[in-house]
């Protein structure tokens, strides 16, 4: 996934998402279930395993289909 700033809006970015991600089998089926669940719900699983992967995997395709999607962290640290 590639975050490019539009040069024409300066509070907005341009994402483009020119190859799928890929995941293991549990965070697929675990996207999968989301997707079940009316893409609602949370993904549980331990420090390290890949629940960052499977969010972003569903942001992606959430742009593939021309939605937008929010990202909210609780400091400025896990913005970086």
């Amino acid at each position: 996934m590639e975050v490019l700033r539009d040069p024409g809006q300066t509070s907005q970015l341009a994402i483009q998402t020119p190859v799928q991600i890929e995941l293991f089998t549990w965070q697929r089926e675990a996207l999968d279930a989301w997707h079940q669940q009316g893409s609602s719900g949370m993904v549980q699983a331990v420090t390290g395993a890949g629940k960052t992967r499977v969010g972003v995997a569903a942001i992606a395709e959430a742009l593939e289909d021309g939605l937008r999607s929010v990202v909210v962290v609780p400091s400025l640290v896990l913005v970086k």
